[in-house]
């Protein structure tokens, strides 16, 4: 059971989205609405996103 986006770590897997967080950057929209998002590693072609009101939840 592994996928692309899983990283096999002993007999665990890990997501790797959750593994790094490289130039972060956030943005927030005319809603008031934060958008934070990243890069993931220096190899994969994959960026991490988020979405909160309150940067918190």
């Amino acid at each position: 059971m592994s996928a692309p986006y899983t990283q096999r770590i002993g007999k665990r897997l890990r997501l790797k989205f959750l593994s790094r967080m490289r130039d972060p950057s956030i943005l927030r929209d005319p809603d008031g609405m934060f958008h934070p998002v990243w890069t993931v590693s220096w190899t994969d072609h994959a960026i991490g996103v988020a979405h909160s009101g309150d940067l918190i939840h």
